[in-house]
C-alpha cells in the first residue's frame, strides 16, 4: 500500500477521533433535519435560539418548494401561528398547492377548514369535494371521513350505501378506526346485514393495532353467551387490557363484571375499588353503580355513604340526585331529618330543570315542610308548570282543589283541570274525574258521566278502571243503567287475568253482599287462595279483614291478623310491614303507655308519611287517635288539658280551633271523629311533630 495514502487516511481518522463523537452526531443530525419536515417544524416551534429557529424555517420553506408534505406542514405553522406570525391566507394557499401536488393530508386539512368555516367561509360542498378527492387518492382517513359525512348527511344528501362502500375501502386499507366502525355496524345489523363472524374479524384486526374502542366492542361480543364465537374469558381479558390502559369505559364494565360475578369469579373489593376510582374522578355512572351497591347490593348498606354519593352526584349537577337528597333529608330515614335543607335541595333541583322537583317544592309550600305553609305560593308554582304544558301539574293541582285539605275546595276548577289533562291523554285524569262523579260531587244525576271516563281509561289499558267500573255497577251508581251481573263478571274476569284489585274488590263484594249473597267464608277463600299464589294485595286485604272485621258476620280477630301477617310477611315490602304492624298494635292498644308508643312511632316516621298513619289510627283505635291528636294539639299550643285519649269538651274545642285555622274547617262540624274531620286534623298536624 502507498505509505503516503495510508498516512493521510490515518491522519483523517485521528482528526475525527480527536473531534469526538458529538461532532459527528451533530453533523448527521443536521443533515437529517434539513430533509425532514417534521424535525424542522419541531425546531421552529421549540425554544431554540432565534437564529436556529429562523434557519429551520428557511430550510422548511426551501423544502416546501418541492415537497408537498413540507408545504402542508408549513401551512399548519401559519395556521397555528406557532414559531411564525399567523397568516391564514398564506396557509390556505399553501394547502391548496400541496393538495394540487397530491398531498392527501393537505386536502383533508383544507376540507376540515371549509367544513368548520373558522378560517375560510364555510362551504360544506367544497369540503366534501376535497375529502372525496383525497379518498379517491386512496387516503384511508379521507375515505373514513367521507364515509362519516355521507352516512350522517351532515349538510349534504345522505347516502348510506356509498358511505358503507368508502368505509369498506378504508377498513381494507388497514385503518383501525374504520375497522372498528365497520365491525360495529356488522355486529348490530342496523345499517348493513348483520354478520357477527366478519364483525369479530374486523374488530380483532383493529384491536391488534391497539384500538381500545375495538377491544371494548370485541369484548362485548365475546362475552355474549349467544354470540357466534362466544369466549367470555378472552372478552374479560380484553376489557382488562383496555382498563389497564386507562380507559374509563372499560374500567366501568370490568367493575360491574367483577361485582356481579356473572362471567368470572366475583371480586367485589376490586370491582368496588375501580368504581371508587372512577367516581372520585367525576364519573357519574360509576357513582350511580356505587349507590346501587350500597343500597342493597353486594356491599352492606351504609346510610352515610349513600348520602355522600348522592351529594357527589348533586354537586356534579345531577337534578335527580338533588331530588333524592331532598327526600332523604325530608324523611330522615338514613340521616336526621332536616326540612330546611331538604327544601334547599328541592329548589336546586327545580333550578336545574328536574322534571320532578316542582312537585316537591309545591308540596313543601302546601304542607309547611321546611318553610311556613303558603298555599298561594304553592298554587303559583303549579300554575307556572301548567303554563308550560305540564299535565301532571294540572292533575296535582286538581287533586288539591278537589280534596280541599290545604286550600279551599273548588270542584269546578278541579274538573276543568282534569278535563284538560284528559284531553292531553292522561289516563289518571280520566280516573280522577270518574272518582269525582261517582262521589256525587256534581250531583247524583251526573254519576253516569263516570262511565265514559272509566271506559276511556280502560281503552288506554288501565286495569284498575275495570275494577272501578265493576264496583260502580254493583253499587248502583249508574241508577237504572247499573248492571250488577256485569259488575260481578268484570271482577271475576279481572281476577282470572291477575288484576290484584279485582281480587280484593271481589272479596269485598262477598263480605258486604253487594250483588251476591253475603258470604264471608267465600271472601276469605278468595283472598287466601290469591295470597298463597303470591298476591301481595290479597295478603294485605286478608290481614286488614282479620284486624278490623267486616261487620257483625265477620268480627275482628287479632290473633288471626297476626298469624296472617307472619305468614305473608315475605310478600310485603318494609313500608307495608311497618304499617300493618302499627295498625295491628293500634287495634290492640288499651293503655296510655301503649298509646304513647303509637305516638312515638308516628313521630319517628318520615314527615310525608305521618298524615296517613294518623288518619288510619282513627279507624283502628279511636282512643289512641284522640291521644295522638291531643299531643299534637298541645305541641301546636292549642290544648293544655290532660293527654288521656278521651274526647273531652276541651279536646273538641281544640280540634275545632285547629280545623278553623285553615281551609275546610267546616268538615269538623260533622263530628270530631268523623273521617272527614280526621283528614283535616291530620293535615294540620303532620308537620308539627
Amino acid at each position: 500500500m502507498n505509505r503516503s495514502k495510508l498516512a493521510s487516511g490515518t491522519a483523517i481518522l485521528i482528526a475525527l477521533s480527536l473531534a469526538g463523537p458529538a461532532t459527528g452526531a451533530a453533523w448527521a443530525s443536521s443533515t437529517d433535519t434539513d430533509q425532514d419536515p417534521t424535525k424542522l417544524v419541531k425546531v421552529v416551534k421549540s425554544e431554540a435560539s432565534a437564529a436556529e429557529r429562523s434557519d429551520a424555517l428557511t430550510k422548511l420553506e426551501q423544502l416546501a418548494t418541492t415537497d408537498p408534505d413540507a408545504k402542508r406542514r408549513l401551512a399548519e405553522l401559519y395556521l397555528a401561528g406557532e414559531g411564525v406570525d399567523g397568516d391564514a391566507a398564506k396557509a390556505v394557499m399553501l394547502l391548496e398547492e400541496a393538495g394540487a401536488d397530491g398531498s392527501t393530508a393537505a386536502l383533508r386539512k383544507l376540507a376540515s377548514l371549509y367544513r368548520s368555516g373558522e378560517v375560510v367561509e364555510q362551504d360544506r360542498n367544497k369540503a366534501l369535494a376535497l375529502t372525496r378527492q383525497a379518498a379517491e387518492l386512496n387516503d384511508p382517513w379521507a375515505q373514513l371521513s367521507l364515509s362519516d359525512t355521507l352516512r350522517k348527511g351532515d349538510g349534504i344528501e345522505q347516502d348510506v350505501e356509498a358511505a358503507i362502500s368508502w368505509l369498506e375501502k378504508s377498513a381494507a386499507a388497514g385503518n383501525a378506526t374504520a375497522q372498528l366502525r365497520l365491525g360495529s355496524f356488522l355486529a348490530d345489523g342496523k345499517l348493513v346485514p348483520q354478520d357477527e363472524g366478519r364483525a369479530i374479524e374486523l374488530l380483532e384486526k383493529s384491536a391488534a393495532k391497539g384500538n381500545v374502542g375495538a377491544k371494548i366492542q370485541l369484548a362485548g361480543l365475546l362475552m355474549r353467551g349467544d354470540a357466534e364465537r362466544s369466549d367470555p374469558k378472552r372478552g374479560v381479558q380484553l376489557l382488562r387490557e383496555a382498563a389497564e390502559g386507562g380507559n374509563d369505559k372499560a374500567k366501568l364494565q370490568l367493575a360491574e363484571i367483577l361485582v356481579s360475578g356473572e362471567l368470572i369469579e366475583p371480586d367485589v373489593d376490586q370491582g368496588t375499588a375501580l368504581l371508587e376510582e372512577l367516581s372520585a374522578g367525576g364519573d357519574t355512572a360509576a357513582t350511580k353503580a356505587l349507590l346501587a351497591l350500597h343500597s342493597g347490593g353486594e356491599v352492606p348498606e351504609d346510610g352515610g355513604r349513600i348520602v355522600e354519593l348522592q351529594t357527589r352526584l348533586a354537586d356534579a349537577g345531577d337534578a335527580d340526585a338533588m331530588v333524592r337528597l331532598g327526600e332523604i333529608y325530608r324523611d330522615g330515614i338514613i340521616v336526621p331529618a332536616d326540612l330546611p335543607r331538604s327544601l334547599e335541595y328541592f329548589r336546586a333541583a327545580e333550578e336545574s330543570g328536574s322534571s320532578r322537583a316542582w312537585r316537591r317544592v309545591a308540596e313543601a309550600a302546601f304542607r309547611g315542610f321546611g318553610e311556613d305553609a303558603d298555599a298561594d305560593k304553592a298554587v303559583a308554582i303549579l300554575r307556572a308548570e301548567i303554563d308550560k304544558g305540564n299535565l301532571d301539574a294540572s292533575i296535582y293541582l286538581a287533586d288539591i282543589l278537589a280534596a280541599g285539605d290545604y286550600i279551599d275546595a273548588d270542584l269546578e276548577a278541579a274538573r276543568e283541570l282534569y278535563e284538560s289533562a284528559a284531553e292531553g291523554g292522561k289516563v289518571n285524569a280520566h280516573k280522577q274525574l270518574a272518582r269525582l262523579y261517582l262521589a256525587g260531587a256534581f250531583g247524583a244525576a251526573q254519576k253516569i258521566n263516570a262511565r265514559d271516563h272509566l271506559t276511556a281509561a280502560i281503552d288506554k289499558g288501565d286495569e284498575a278502571s275495570v275494577v272501578t267500573l265493576a264496583n260502580a255497577h254493583l253499587s248502583g251508581s249508574f241508577g237504572r243503567q247499573s248492571d250488577a251481573r256485569l259488575g260481578l263478571n268484570l271482577l271475576q274476569d279481572g281476577r282470572q287475568k291477575g288484576i290484584s284489585s279485582a281480587t280484593t274488590t271481589l272479596a269485598e263484594v262477598y263480605f258486604r253482599g253487594r250483588g251476591v249473597g253475603r258470604d264471608a267464608a267465600q271472601a276469605v277463600r278468595i283472598l287466601t287462595e290469591e295470597a298463597d299464589k303470591g298476591n301481595a294485595a290479597a295478603a294485605r286485604a286478608l290481614i286488614e279483614a282479620y284486624r278490623s272485621g267486616k261487620g257483625k258476620s265477620f268480627p275482628p280477630s287479632a290473633p288471626r291478623a297476626r298469624a296472617a301477617l307472619e305468614k305473608y310477611a315475605g310478600l310485603l315490602n318494609e313500608a307495608q310491614k311497618t304499617r300493618e304492624t302499627f295498625l295491628l298494635d293500634a287495634r290492640l292498644a288499651a293503655s296510655l303507655d301503649q298509646y304513647e308508643l303509637l305516638d312515638e312511632k308516628i313521630a319517628s316516621l318520615p314527615v310525608s308519611q305521618r298524615r296517613g298513619y294518623i288518619e288510619a289510627l282513627r279507624s283502628s283505635n279511636q282512643n289512641a287517635y284522640v291521644y295522638v291528636v291531643q299531643k299534637g294539639l298541645k305541641k301546636a299550643g292549642l290544648y293544655d288539658g290532660p293527654i288521656n285519649g278521651l274526647l273531652t269538651s276541651s279536646t273538641i274545642r281544640a280540634i275545632r280551633e285547629i280545623c278553623d285555622s285553615g281551609p275546610s274547617g267546616e268538615r269538623c262540624r260533622m263530628g270530631p271523629l268523623h273521617s272527614a274531620a280526621a283528614k283535616v286534623v291530620s293535615a294540620r298536624l303532620e308537620a308539627i311533630y
